[in-house]
């Protein structure tokens, strides 16, 4: 299926591809500012989290993936800033994105609450995910846990809650398909996020369109 991005106005470096995680808000731009603030080779950074060689690094900077939110944390704990400054500018202060900010999944999320309510007290993953999606309300007995786990205030806690899951930065979710009919595109050197803008721009090809009469 040809990927139409006639019809977007604004350019976008945030990219989804369907089927696989990672923390959706993320600048490549401020991940690479933030490691070069500090001195860091990709390769070191590498080194520091794990992953063997500066490959990984590469592809979060370059937008062609996206760090989970235990890799963001380690990343933003590193370079000795905030996950929020990591994050694309006009991301909404979610629940999710607080949650982000703390570097826990869902589940893990929703364990630390059980246990911060009290004895007996039990939440599920998927209740927690119902909560992020703005599907349930922050029962009163929850407010002060769920806060404390997300190293928020309650106040924070609540003006999250009245924010519109939904008032991230515009994003563009491929299917793997998409993404190998992109990369056919991509000039020597150019990100898939790069060609992404440019096509959003209207400085390229758009992914639907035919070969162009006479090519």
């Amino acid at each position: 299926m040809a990927v139409d991005l006639r019809h977007r106005t604004e350019p976008t470096t945030v990219l989804v591809v369907a089927g696989r995680t990672g923390v959706v808000w993320v600048d490549r731009a401020r991940l690479r500012a933030a490691r070069r603030a500090k001195g860091f080779g990709q390769a070191e950074v590498g080194q520091r989290l794990g992953h063997a060689g500066k490959d990984q690094i590469s592809k979060w900077e370059r937008g062609d993936r996206r760090p989970d939110v235990h890799a963001l944390r380690q990343l933003a704990d590193l370079y000795q800033v905030d996950v929020l400054d990591l994050l694309a500018e006009g991301t909404a202060r979610t629940i999710e994105v607080w949650r982000v900010r703390t570097g826990l999944t869902q589940a893990e999320t929703a364990e630390r609450v059980a246990r911060a309510i009290g004895p007996g007290a039990r939440m599920s993953r998927e209740t927690w995910a119902a909560l992020e999606r703005g599907e349930r309300a922050i029962a009163p007995e929850e407010l002060e846990p769920v806060a404390a786990v997300l190293g928020i205030s309650t106040a924070q806690l609540l003006s999250a809650a009245g924010t519109t899951p939904t008032t991230v930065p515009e994003v563009l979710e491929l299917t793997p398909a998409q993404v190998d009919q992109l990369n056919a595109r991509r000039r020597p050197g150019q990100s898939l996020s790069e060609l992404v803008d440019e096509l959003l721009a209207g400085d390229g090809p758009n992914p639907g369109d035919g070969p162009n009469p006479g090519e």
